[in-house]
């Protein structure tokens, strides 16, 4: 973080002992863009000040002329102007990553997390439930027949589906919740501090909603669902073959319905 003000200070002094005076004060400008670009805000409002009273000492060591105090403005707004528009792009570059990394961890279509953001979140709580010996119930969800949608109704009907299961999960959770589609027609939740009965209930109410929000004209549509609760889980994809097995059973017992492994709840 010295480099900035050090660079500034033997730039000034490099004009304190050249011979006359020139433009030699443009240099300023280098150590004021590093700074202004990796240090923010205030550093930028520093960097800016340190300059301005470099910049008076370098002319208090020349003879007195009347044009000094005129030249030390220039310098100092010039190199504010500089300061900002520099801390203006560097927080417009850092919103933009940010967003490009949230996006990356996002599905589109949904407004979930996809994957790699579900797995990304899913051993930080894990890892919590394991520390308070708290339990976590997964939950897995699976349109129904969703590739007889796609084939009947075209591509188009199967991604409003898709938005519409999204949409319905995002309502029915909470802040604490992890929500996330992972891939097709698959949907995976986490629920911390969740007991069975809770999951459950929340399992039924999603299938519920999700088959009665269809809007006329598009494919009516039921989802299935398996439940698993477990207590500080120790194996992650343990957890989530155990979930999937869940599912599975929902399926094969007929879709549209809830399903938990056997034993019922594994704590």
């Amino acid at each position: 973080t010295l480099v900035g003000p050090i660079g500034v200070a033997m730039i000034g002094y490099g004009l304190a002992t050249a011979s006359g005076t020139g433009d030699g004060e443009i240099l300023y400008v280098w150590p004021v863009i590093w700074v202004a670009f990796f240090f923010g805000w205030r550093g930028t409002a520093l960097i800016v000040l340190w300059t301005g009273v470099v910049q008076a000492i370098v002319l208090f060591s020349f003879p007195s002329q009347a044009s000094y105090v005129d030249r030390w403005m220039v310098v100092v707004i010039s190199i504010g102007v500089v300061a900002t528009v520099i801390g203006v792009l560097a927080q417009r570059n850092e919103e933009l990553l940010a967003r490009l990394e949230t996006e990356a961890r996002m599905d589109k279509l949904t407004e979930l997390l996809n994957r790699r953001g579900f797995e990304e979140k899913l051993e930080i709580e894990l890892d919590r439930a394991r520390r308070y010996g708290s339990s976590v119930a997964a939950l897995s969800f699976d349109i129904d027949r969703f590739k007889l949608i796609n084939d009947e109704w075209g591509h188009e009907a199967g991604d409003k589906v898709l938005a519409r299961a999204g949409h319905v999960l995002r309502g029915q959770t909470r802040s604490i919740d992890i929500v996330a589609r992972m891939g097709g027609d698959e949907f995976i939740a986490l629920l911390p501090n969740c007991e069975p009965e809770m999951a459950e209930g929340f399992a039924e109410r999603i299938c519920s909603k999700f088959a009665a929000t269809h809007a006329p004209g598009s494919p009516t549509a039921s989802m299935s669902a398996g439940v698993v609760v477990e207590v500080a889980p120790s194996d992650a994809d343990e957890l989530l073959r155990n979930v999937d097995a869940a599912l599975y059973a929902a399926k094969d017992a007929g879709r549209d319905q809830t399903a938990t492994p056997s034993p019922r709840v594994l704590i």
